[in-house]
């Protein structure tokens, strides 16, 4: 069931974004993400387009806009669809679009072991999306205890904590399968879903 709150929160969410939505389609793409190199030297100065913004943005506010569209966009395909399909629906997207991120990674960096993928999550790693610390760092396991989350921060405003958990943190575990299918995450409880932390465990499958 919705959490009551959740019309109150999206109003508030959706005002907040109104002042920079035009930025919006400008930085959908996400600032982290690969892009083509472009030669600046090639720009014609009077190209409007290739003008730098102004505006600077923190961490938050650039995942909030980030994220405008696709939430402006979904809740009317969930009247459309219903809950239940959406949500299927978004979890099997996030299923094949992470286990190919999972190959993918793996393919870079030249090593699938648990150390490789451990490596990437340890402290300060992500310093500017998560509160996390290391609960176990062996050979046999890898555990982190996430207190703050851009993402689940994001979506919770939005009252979508439903939709983040199905389009974000579900894609978790078929990641680390892709990138390993040796290797398994257990997890019982995320921030996205309420919890006061996500408990990711990530170890060696049991043969048996």
């Amino acid at each position: 069931m919705r959490d009551p709150s959740y019309n109150t929160n999206r109003r508030e969410f959706i005002s907040s974004l109104l002042p920079v939505c035009a930025a919006t389609c400008i930085l959908g793409g996400s600032r982290f993400a690969s892009a083509q190199a472009t030669d600046e030297n090639n720009i014609s100065s009077t190209d409007i387009f290739e003008q730098k913004l102004d505006q600077e943005f923190t961490y938050r506010r650039f995942f909030a806009i980030r994220y405008y569209e696709f939430i402006q966009f979904i809740r009317p395909l969930e009247k459309e669809w219903g809950e239940d399909k959406l949500i299927t629906f978004l979890k099997k997207n996030a299923e094949e679009r992470r286990f190919n991120d999972g190959q993918n990674q793996a393919k870079k960096l030249g090593d699938n072991s648990l150390e490789a993928y451990a490596k990437q999550l340890r402290p300060p790693a992500y310093k500017n999306l998560l509160v996390h610390e290391i609960v176990e760092d062996t050979e046999a396991a890898f555990e982190i205890k996430v207190t703050k989350c851009i993402w689940a921060e994001t979506f919770l405003n939005a009252g979508m904590g439903d939709i983040g958990h199905a389009h974000i943190c579900h894609g978790d575990y078929s990641h680390i399968k892709g990138f390993n299918p040796v290797l398994k995450m257990v997890r019982d409880k995320t921030l996205m879903q309420g919890y006061d932390c996500c408990n990711h465990r990530y170890e060696m499958v049991d043969p048996f």
